[in-house]
């Protein structure tokens, strides 16, 4: 018995039911904002339009380090490379030149110099 009434305390009491006049209607529990969504959402663009005319899309060197370890780097094509990548595409682009066949001259011009 004494079990009882100490787990009886534990248990919660029913909630009490809540009836539909008494229930907050269903658009002041969505939205706490007083300001109409269509306000709201003009005032967002409006927003996003001034940052978006405000960006700044110039070329700004933020680690002066990093700038000269970049210039220094080896590229093929403009992308940075490793030596061996370098070394391969030498070869591929002696290969290119042998295979190609000279360009054929105009006529009336000559390879000489005059």
């Amino acid at each position: 018995q004494q079990r009882q009434q100490a787990q009886a305390h534990l248990v919660a009491p029913p909630a009490p039911a809540i009836e539909a006049a008494q229930a907050p209607p269903i658009h002041s529990r969505i939205s706490c904002n007083p300001v109409p969504a269509k306000e709201r959402r003009a005032a967002a663009l409006e927003k996003y339009r001034l940052k978006r005319k405000n960006r700044c899309w110039d070329k700004k060197v933020r680690y002066e380090s990093r700038q000269r370890v970049a210039v220094n780097r080896l590229r093929v094509t403009g992308r940075f490379a490793k030596k061996s990548e370098i070394a391969a595409a030498q070869l591929l682009m002696a290969d290119t030149e042998a295979l190609s066949p000279a360009p054929a001259l105009a006529e009336g011009t000559s390879s000489e110099a005059e």
